[in-house]
């Protein structure tokens, strides 16, 4: 096996790195921009849920829908502005038997859903929030728990499916 080829150090290296990875703080290298962060560094935030670590979120952004419109007399097109929209939350943390995301997803069945508030932070090499993407009044659509396989070795991962109405972005970099 290689990893017996390696030095003690170089070992010890490796798992802080793949612990690190795991819970989203690895601290990329500084590339001198002003504000620089690694996409691997970032926080997330759920109102009355206990911080988890998570090791990815995807799903941020604005969907701003178009309308066509037609000018009598003419075969020019113009596109005016739409609905907004905003695409699914999808946020992934390795599983560890807590039940809070779970719960929360739940909750729909019993007619009882809870919009929170989440925020995800961008983290610069010190652990500084860079930028945070603030999502109002979210919920989940969607709660997946982990898959089991015996023939892999990875870990076991929960991953929960959010909507929201809003989103704001707020930074220190100009």
């Amino acid at each position: 096996m290689l990893l017996h080829t390696w030095t003690r150090a170089g070992r010890l290296v490796m798992a802080l790195l793949l612990a690190g990875a795991a819970a989203g703080t690895v601290a990329a290298s500084d590339d001198g921009q002003k504000g620089g962060a690694g996409a691997n560094q970032f926080k997330v935030e759920i109102d009355g849920i206990a911080s988890a670590l998570f090791t990815s979120v995807t799903g941020i952004g604005v969907i701003n829908e178009t309308t066509e419109a037609r000018e009598g007399g003419s075969n020019d097109v113009r596109l005016l502005p739409g609905r907004t929209k905003f695409p699914t939350l999808e946020l992934r943390r390795r599983a560890t038997g807590a039940r809070d995301l779970y719960d929360w997803a739940i909750s729909n069945l019993a007619g009882k859903m809870v919009r929170r508030t989440v925020e995800v932070s961008m983290l610069n090499p010190q652990a500084k929030a860079v930028a945070t993407w603030t999502f109002t009044r979210a919920w989940p659509v969607k709660w997946e728990g982990p898959d089991f396989d015996a023939s892999k070795n990875e870990v076991a991962i929960e991953t929960i499916y959010l909507a929201y109405e809003g989103v704001t972005m707020t930074s220190d970099v100009k």
